[in-house]
């Protein structure tokens, strides 16, 4: 896998779909990727580096997320953000 902290820009990437509002845990490692979001809404993302979920809200379509992620889900309530793929 690609490393965009090392390279300084994407090598690979991969669609993500997050997980639901309800998931008792949270399996699918990011491994520090940035985010790239297609369609318009929220998320809740967990840094790389961090252990607790962070609200991103009103994310505009076509929006490039220079953060480094591990962990992506979704609001228990419609408006959540769409077309996602992490960059690595």
């Amino acid at each position: 896998m690609g490393n965009i902290a090392t390279t300084g820009y994407a090598t690979e990437a991969v669609s993500v779909t997050p997980e639901a509002h309800d998931a008792g845990s949270l399996t699918v490692d990011l491994n520090g990727a940035a985010l790239y979001v297609g369609g318009a809404g929220d998320l809740k993302i967990t840094m790389a580096d961090d252990t607790a979920e962070v609200a991103f809200k009103s994310i505009p379509a076509g929006t490039f997320l220079p953060i480094a992620v591990k962990h992506v889900r979704n609001f228990a309530s419609s408006g959540n953000a769409t077309e996602i793929v992490a960059l690595y």
